[in-house]
This record gives C-alpha cells, structure tokens and sequence, in this order.
C-alpha cells in the first residue's frame, strides 16, 4: 500500500496555512501509521509512507511516482486547470536530479479535481485522479458548479508503466454492474 499526503492533511495548530513541508506530519500519518500497525503481521501487505511529499512504487518492473500535486510537481489550479507544460519540467528535473536512479514513467496525481490522462511529450504517463467526493463549497466558490466524482482505475504491466484505464463514476458505481469488471484483477498480475 503506497500512501502519500495531500494539502488538507495537517494539524490546524502546527501549520494553520497552506501545508508545504513536513506533510507526512498530520492526521493521514496517524491513519497510515494505523494501517502499518494492522497490517503487521500480513506478510502480503506492507504500508510505505514516506516522510517525502511523493512516494515511487516499482511496479511491474516500471518506476511510477504518486504525489498530491499541490506542491511536488504542481501546475494548475483545481477544477480549472492542469498545467502539462509546467509538469513535464517538473518532472524532467526531477529525472535528471537522478532522485529515484531511473526516469519515472508515470505520475500520479490528484489535487486537481478533474480526472486525466495525457501521455507527456517525453513519454511519461501524468495520471491526475478525480475529486471523489464531487464539488463542495471551495470548488462553488470559483463558481463550478458541476464535476464528476471519478475514480481513476489503470492496469500496470511489464510492458506498459500504464495500460489499459477506467475512469470509473462513483455516482453509479454501486448501480452500474460494469464496474464488476473494472475492479476484478486479472490472472496475469505481475507482484512488485
């Protein structure tokens, strides 16, 4: 299990603005280190949460990085805008800064609100998740109105760093039987 902080996670007290360093340092940390401590004695599970903003799974032989996206490689505004260009230069230093030894083939990020896939200029996937909960009064303060709650589903292979992808509709997902499928693993799973 992959963990990685976002911009609301932080005791109020010690950081009452924006949360920029130290982001591990919140309430999330109190759940994952939960996590860690209920899965302990599960030798097939293993909670990683770093004290860094991204995490970077190896998976299936491919270097993905996950992140909020409101301070690591952060570009955009959420439910406005996502900006490729500033991304992909984000993440070229950090390839070239050599932080993980190899190039990162996919960034995961959320922040955003709006559910993406774009396959960057230098061949990297950036794959920004959905707003789960759909609006609430911040995005109706920039005067939207109106967002899907998506939850972003992709397969990873040897082969693909990100393959096959479902953007899955959390309004109908308990409805709709076609989401069945989209969360059956399929028998060829590759374990990092």
């Amino acid at each position: 299990m992959w963990c990685t902080p976002g911009n609301h996670d932080r005791w109020s007290d010690k950081n009452p603005g924006r949360a920029i360093s130290q982001k591990y340092d919140g309430p999330i940390g109190v759940v994952y280190s939960g996590l860690r401590a209920i899965f302990r004695d599960q030798d097939d599970v293993t909670v990683h949460f770093p004290k860094t903003p991204w995490t970077a799974p190896m998976i299936c032989g491919r270097q993905h990085l996950l992140t909020h996206g409101d301070t690591s490689f952060g570009g955009g505004s959420p439910g406005i805008r996502i900006d490729i260009k500033k991304i992909t230069e984000a993440l070229q230093r950090f390839d070239s800064a050599g932080h993980l030894g190899q190039r990162v083939e996919a960034l995961w990020q959320g922040h955003y609100h709006v559910p993406d896939h774009h396959i960057l200029g230098h061949g990297a996937h950036l794959v920004t998740n959905g707003c789960k909960s759909g609006l609430g009064p911040y995005a109706q303060s920039l005067d939207i109105f109106d967002g899907p709650a998506v939850q972003i589903v992709a397969e990873a292979t040897s082969a693909h760093a990100v393959g096959d992808l479902r953007m899955i509709e959390l309004r109908s997902a308990d409805t709709d039987a076609v989401n069945e499928q989209a969360v059956s693993p399929p028998p060829h799973i590759c374990h990092p």
